[in-house]
C-alpha cells in the first residue's frame, strides 16, 4: 500500500515560447506595429510599399502563430520585441 503523500502542487514553469527569428526588414516594421499607424504609413516611413510591408506583417504573424495585427502586437510585447512608450496606454 501506498503512504497517504499530499498531493503534487502545480510549482511547474509553463512551457517557454519557442524562439523565433525577424528579418531586419521584420523587425522594423514590428517597431511601428504598435504606433497604431496605417500600412502605408510604416511603408512611407521604411521607403517601402504598403504591400511590402503587409507581406512582412504576414510572415511576422506566421512566426508568431497568431492571425491579426492586434494579436501580433500583443505577442511582440510579451517577447520583448516591443516597448511600450510611456502615456501611450
Amino acid at each position: 500500500m501506498a503512504p497517504n503523500l499530499p498531493p503534487r502542487s502545480s510549482t511547474r514553469r509553463p512551457p517557454r515560447p519557442r524562439p523565433i527569428r525577424l528579418t531586419e526588414r521584420e523587425t522594423e516594421v514590428a517597431a511601428w506595429l504598435g504606433e497604431d499607424l496605417s500600412l502605408p504609413r510604416i511603408g512611407q516611413k521604411l521607403g517601402v510599399t504598403h504591400h511590402a510591408i503587409r507581406k512582412h506583417l504576414q510572415n511576422i504573424e506566421s512566426k508568431l502563430g497568431v492571425h491579426t495585427r492586434p494579436a501580433a502586437v500583443a505577442r511582440l510585447l510579451l517577447r520583448g520585441f516591443m516597448v511600450v512608450q510611456s502615456g501611450l496606454v
